[in-house]
């Protein structure tokens, strides 16, 4: 049972089978090698990506991982029984190809829908994977994110659905506000990497590194090159390692639309309407139907056209149901208010036909009708500008909830509370890159990197990059030292080395005592921590006291429904769990499961922890149906960040499990 500080956070990185080199594209093939069958250089004019394997179960277990790619997949005629029932009905696999020398095996095309058949050469699999790669081209990648309309009493960034639509448009600030320094050839260095040995995209690269200014970024957009290949994905599955190393192309992009759209005498007021034909995965259609009247984030740069029936051709006509649905978005503009610039790019772009407008990343729209007409969706949107009432509502409370702080902290802030942290690792080790002169700011992202570690379990980094944080430190009795020396002594913790951890937070407790006595909700936090500590010691009494202080100044200076409370509630709970009252313990730990349930994500590793002291306490009263039910809950969500607690919250379940066989 662990005790619970006032600021935690939880994560974890998963990691394919043992196979690190990353696809920064969408496209990928897989081909299950058997009899010396070798991939051929021409595939990589057609998709650059792709990995070999010979062994069925290796094969099986990378494609399962690979969540974010779409899969040609090559397989010879001698596995086919062996792998296509396992990997067909998998979201990633897009199509799948047999390699035999005769065509006489048979297959149930209506079951296996997604082979597209069985080929007798290399090159004859080549052929047909490029032509469905070209019919798919013109379908661009569209990212979006929804969000039902909301009163503003409503509104809270513990709602995930609420947080990860404005993750974007904060992302959108950060990558257009920081400085693009090397990034350009960062970007270039790393596409040489990933294209190398592909000859036709490393001339690409050459002649962008050579002929690129800003007044060709869309030029460069809307030509199906490595740059808008790995842009969208980037997009998509929210890579911010690459975003960040493609700010410069991302910034260039936005500012000429914006240039454009400041200086263009042909526009006119009143409004304008867009349209869109795209196919969209099933379950992101979905949460568009179930949020009409709501908002609409298009997390990508968006490109339409005012001509309808080109904008159909692009929908797919219903045919690749149940998958896919075909979409058709029609977008009405108001022309001056506009809330994200747009030009028309004829002149500009490498398709002169399709009269395409570009809109740059981030528009919200106001989804006002859904309706179905010969297989196709129809989707009515209005672009919403800063009049709009619930965006202005709610953007409001971003700013309070979020902009507290430097102005550099509130994406990181909004990560934290949406539970990416390994997205929060990236994000402040890119930062502290940028950085490398500003000692404020240095001081400011290696604390949170080691407080980040350190719920990592990863203990030496969280240490490293803290006592960093104390050599740069200009004020010796400071309230930033004081934190620093509470954080160092909360990752001791951590390691059960007691004795380090108490020395580092009453060093911690004498600072803002004598010397930053303002900082009254500071002190709360290290009452309540040094309190942990003394309860791992087994010194109930000074525990009791320490969370004692702590709750005083909490009831002083918050709401009596502040979050802030279930840590020190809990804590009181292990008192009560300690001195073996499990029923008055129990009943503490429900009033933290209370407030977490108000006030977190409903996968946020805190809850897991709050639903497993629940189980174990219920486990010592021999409840055992109580605890199995309430560890199962703990053990789901530590699941879906696979969170290293969900080898212990297992291990109790099977414990219980044999429990109730005995009894």
């Amino acid at each position: 049972m662990d005790s619970k500080y006032d600021d935690c956070s939880n994560v974890s990185n998963k990691q394919r089978s043992g196979r690190q080199r990353r696809n920064l594209e969408t496209n990928m093939v897989v081909w299950l090698v058997v009899n010396g069958n070798n991939m051929h250089n021409e595939f990589r004019e057609t998709i650059n990506f792709h990995e070999i394997f010979d062994d069925i179960n290796e094969c099986i277990d990378y494609v399962t991982h690979c969540q974010s790619e779409k899969i040609f997949f090559i397989l010879s005629e001698s596995v086919y029984d062996a792998i296509v029932p396992v990997i067909h009905n998998l979201a990633q696999i897009h199509a799948i190809y047999i390699l035999a020398e005769n065509k006489t095996l048979e297959y149930p095309v209506e079951q296996y829908a997604k082979v597209r058949g069985i080929y007798n050469t290399v090159h004859n699999v080549h052929e047909a994977i490029a032509q469905e790669v070209a019919v798919f081209a013109g379908i661009k990648d569209f990212t979006i994110s929804c969000m039902p309309a909301s009163s503003s009493d409503s509104i809270s960034l513990s709602n995930r659905l609420e947080a990860s639509f404005m993750y974007f448009q904060l992302l959108i600030d950060v990558l257009l506000s920081i400085n693009v320094g090397n990034a350009k050839q960062d970007m270039i260095n790393k596409c040489r990497q990933q294209y190398d040995g592909n000859e036709v995209q490393l001339k690409t690269i050459d002649d962008f590194e050579k002929s690129y200014t800003f007044n060709t970024a869309i030029q460069w957009y809307t030509s199906d090159t490595f740059i808008y290949r790995i842009l969208n994905k980037a997009l998509r599955v929210q890579d911010i390692d690459t975003l960040f190393k493609i700010r410069f192309f991302i910034k260039d992009l936005h500012l000429q639309l914006e240039k454009l759209y400041e200086n263009d005498e042909k526009k006119q007021s009143g409004t304008l309407v867009v349209y869109r034909g795209q196919l969209l995965a099933a379950d992101e259609f979905e949460k568009i139907r179930q949020n009409i009247g709501g908002f609409l984030s298009i997390n990508s740069f968006m490109s339409t056209t005012d001509d309808r029936n080109l904008a159909l051709i692009y929908s797919g006509y219903g045919l690749q149901r149940p998958s896919n649905e075909s979409i058709l978005f029609e977008m009405t503009v108001d022309q001056e208010k506009c809330q994200r610039p747009f030009h028309h790019i004829r002149a500009l772009s490498n398709f002169v036909n399709e009269n395409e407008i570009l809109f740059s990343m981030g528009m919200v729209c106001r989804i006002q009708s859904i309706e179905e007409i010969a297989g196709v969706w129809h989707i009515r949107l209005t672009s919403n500008d800063e009049n709009d009432e619930d965006l202005r509502k709610l953007r409001l409370h971003i700013r309070q909830e979020l902009y507290d702080t430097t102005d550099m902290t509130p994406f990181g802030q909004l990560l934290s509370k949406m539970g990416e942290y390994d997205k929060l690792v990236q994000f402040y080790l890119l930062m502290l890159a940028e950085i490398s002169d500003d000692n404020e700011k240095l001081i400011m992202f290696h604390s949170h990197l080691g407080a980040t570690y350190n719920d990592l379990r990863r203990y030496e980094e969280a240490l490293i990059h803290l006592k960093k944080v104390t050599e740069l430190e200009a004020q010796e009795n400071s309230m930033s030292c004081a934190e620093t020396f509470a954080n160092i002594g909360i990752v001791y913790h951590s390691m059960e080395n007691y004795p380090e951890a108490m020395t580092y937070m009453l060093k911690a407790q004498d600072i803002v005592e004598n010397h930053c006595p303002q900082y009254e909700a500071k002190l709360s936090i290290m009452y309540n921590n040094i309190g942990t500590v003394f309860c791992q010691m087994n010194d109930l009494s000074n525990a009791y006291l320490y969370y004692e202080k702590s709750l005083a100044i909490k009831k002083k200076i918050l709401p009596l429904n502040h979050p802030s409370f279930a840590s020190t509630c809990n804590n009181l709970a292990e008192i009560s769990f300690k001195r073996g009252d499990y029923e008055d313990a129990l009943r503490q730990f429900l009033e933290v499961l209370d407030i977490d349930l108000r006030t977190l994500p409903p996968y946020h590793i805190s809850l897991a922890n709050t639903y497993h002291n629940i189980g174990f306490t219920q486990m010592e009263q021999k409840n055992y149906a109580q605890a199995l039910e309430n560890i199962t809950k703990a053990l789901d969500i530590a699941k879906k960040s696979n969170h290293p607690d969900m080898h212990e919250y297992q291990k109790l379940i099977d414990t219980i499990a044999s429990e109730m066989i005995i009894k």
